[in-house]
């Protein structure tokens, strides 16, 4: 069985995305899929999620915080990198 590569994929979402439960919701939701990252609010009202794990793990989840928040979020950019090693899920406060 060959083993999928792990990448990074980095999410910044815009909208009414702080306070309403965006961070801690995104922290639940990463407990049920096979990554690892962080979730933080930006100062300019964003909040920024980095996620490692196989890339349609991270995809999936991405659409799970797509889905569960959807009416907080307006839009969203994206981007891949390489895995830097990442564990577990935290919020950075």
């Amino acid at each position: 069985m060959t083993k999928h590569p792990r990448v990074r994929m980095t999410l910044v979402f815009r909208g009414r995305v702080q306070g309403v439960g965006f961070r801690h919701t995104t922290a639940q939701l990463a407990a049920s899929f096979p990554v690892a990252g962080t979730v933080e609010n930006q100062a300019d009202g964003t909040v920024k999620v980095v996620v490692e794990g196989a890339k349609d793990a991270c995809e999936a989840f991405r659409e799970a915080v797509r889905i569960r928040m959807d009416r907080f979020i307006r839009s969203e950019d994206l981007a891949w990198g390489e895995a830097a090693a990442l564990a577990g899920f935290r919020i950075i406060h």
